[in-house]
């Protein structure tokens, strides 16, 4: 085969792939979680998949590997696969072991039939093998693990859709992009009734019954791209499989996904992270991934991870187990560029707020919801702050004045703070936004709506004051370092907690004294000051310019 017939088929795959794969109604993919991968991206996890069965276990052979897709749709993974193995110069009769090993599943009977279309021309034009109607039979299974279609939806076991012999004590190889699709239903998302709750029911009955199953992927809202990785890795993949997955990037630092990455991390061997932008195009949805590839039976002592694969596909930064494992994260797997890496242990090297007893980090007192009957507009002298209230160092003038009840603040449990004066930043900031962290100084008296989170601070050795902790937390590197492991529009404090201080830097002195100036002359020159001083204070000046 030539390099123009060869450009040929695989643009025929990649058109027909796309052409199953969209024009499912969007209800449908809606429902099922579905969505395009292109044969670009396949191509490359494919290609370090084979790359490293070559390295690592040099006495097998490839066409040898018993390999799954479970989720295959038109099934352009197992295409990448099969093109990955034949530039290693496998010929006719090993061509037939490898066809003969691989297995798929799926609950779209129109993407299954494309993929046998596909693959039949596949293996006609590279290796002149003609596939059988018999051997599909054999070779393909029906939708695993919960159809969320199904009326009464039941656990599908794969020893149901494929025979003991087929999947013995697991696959050598398993790779998919599984269904992303949270399960739970929210009422504006339907036009009436009957169907939300219907759905609702549905997923209520999913949940009883993966709940009793599965033990690292239930936290939070059911998703079926986290409980299939845990079955693909606990139940599909044999005890040293390869497993290698396309999936959402919240399972990098989601608090959330945090049993199941701690289970990737510390019960296998993750190789490497891979991160594919929203928008990147290799994907029909606005949603931003992460290659995953890891081993069974071995443990991670490094990760080669790629902060951007579209852009910067060749910045990769090796990063150590133990500056993964940090309980004040979740074990949050931190994608970074190379000498963002080395920033980054720099700053790990210094206690965080919740190792510091002194610092009180809090959400607002204020439930602005149960507590709407307490908000008034007589002047009690405790103004009420709301989230949008709060610029960069300096509170925002309100749109009306709002104040609080006096018998709400004598009888909530957080009138200490509210005598303080405190740091308050917003709760709520948009991912997209340059600038998430930002925080302004709210004076004594003042009554915090939950939409705000608020740093106390108390005696301490060190001398560090409000005032020390408002120009540090406002620098861009506190900023950078919370864009790094924010998966939502929340600004938690349990995400606060983990920002670092050094605490017996000099430079802290003058920070908190610049801060005081800055309040009172608005000058930005000043700003300039507390940044380079916070960089010294951190031991990363060097360094200035390289966090992304």
């Amino acid at each position: 085969m030539n390099n123009t017939q060869y450009k040929e088929l695989w643009s025929s795959l990649s058109k027909r792939s796309r052409r199953i794969e969209t024009k499912m109604d969007a209800l449908t993919r809606k429902r099922t979680g579905s969505y395009y991968t292109d044969l670009e991206l396949t191509d490359a996890m494919m290609r370090e998949l084979v790359e490293h069965l070559k390295d690592k276990n040099p006495t097998k052979k490839l066409y040898d590997y018993r390999f799954l897709e479970p989720c295959v749709g038109a099934g352009n993974f197992v295409f990448s696969y099969i093109k990955a193995v034949k530039a290693t110069g496998i010929n006719k009769e090993n061509a037939k072991i490898m066809l003969d090993n691989l297995y798929v599943a799926d609950v779209n009977t129109d993407a299954l039939n494309g993929y046998k279309e596909s693959l039949r021309e596949i293996s006609r034009v590279f290796w002149n093998i003609q596939l059988s109607e018999e051997y599909f039979e054999q070779h393909i299974g029906n939708g695993l693990l919960i159809d969320v279609t199904a009326t009464e939806p039941v656990y599908i076991d794969i020893n149901k859709i494929f025979p003991p012999e087929i999947v013995g004590n697991g696959f050598d190889i398993v790779v998919t992009n599984p269904p992303f699709k949270n399960l739970k239903a929210e009422r504006g998302h339907y036009g009436n009734k009957e169907e939300y709750y219907r759905d609702k029911d549905k997923y209520s009955a999913i949940s009883k019954i993966v709940k009793k199953r599965f033990r690292y992927s239930t936290e939070g809202i059911l998703n079926l791209y986290k409980l299939f990785a845990e079955e693909i890795i606990d139940q599909y993949a044999n005890e040293t499989a390869f497993v290698s997955l396309l999936i959402p990037s919240s399972i990098m630092s989601d608090k959330m996904c945090t049993k199941l990455r701690t289970h990737i991390l510390k019960d296998n061997k993750l190789i490497s992270v891979k991160v594919i932008g929203e928008g990147s195009g290799y994907i029909d949805a606005q949603q931003a991934l992460s290659s995953i590839f890891l081993q069974k039976g071995s443990k991670t002592d490094k990760v080669t991870i790629v902060k951007d694969y579209c852009k910067n596909p060749g910045d990769i930064a090796e990063v150590t187990i133990n500056d993964i494992l940090n309980e004040n994260t979740g074990n949050a797997i931190v994608a970074v560029f190379s000498k963002e890496y080395q920033i980054l242990r720099k700053l790990r090297q210094f206690p965080v707020v919740k190792e510091l007893s002194f610092i009180t980090n809090l959400r607002g007192e204020l439930d602005l919801t149960a507590n709407k009957h307490n908000i008034v507009h007589m002047n009690t002298g405790y103004p009420l702050i709301r989230g949008r209230n709060i610029g960069y160092y300096n509170l925002l003038a309100a749109s009306e004045n709002e104040f609080v009840a006096v018998e709400f603040v004598n009888t909530t449990k957080k009138k200490c703070y509210i005598e303080q004066e405190r740091i308050i930043c917003q709760q709520i900031a948009n991912m997209n936004k340059e600038r998430r962290v930002t925080f302004a100084l709210a004076p004594q008296n003042c009554v915090l709506g939950n939409s705000c989170n608020f740093i106390s601070v108390g005696e301490n050795p060190y001398g560090i004051d409000i005032y020390t902790l408002l120009g540090l937390f406002n620098t861009k590197i506190i900023n950078w370092l919370f864009k790094l492991t924010s998966s939502n529009n929340h600004v938690n404090n349990y995400e606060i907690d983990c920002f670092p201080i050094p605490v017996e830097a000099p430079e802290l002195k003058e920070i908190s004294m610049l801060t005081r100036i800055f309040l009172n002359e608005q000058n930005d020159l000043v700003l300039e000051e507390i940044e380079e001083l916070a960089y010294k204070a951190y031991g990363i000046l060097a360094y200035r310019g390289e966090e992304k």
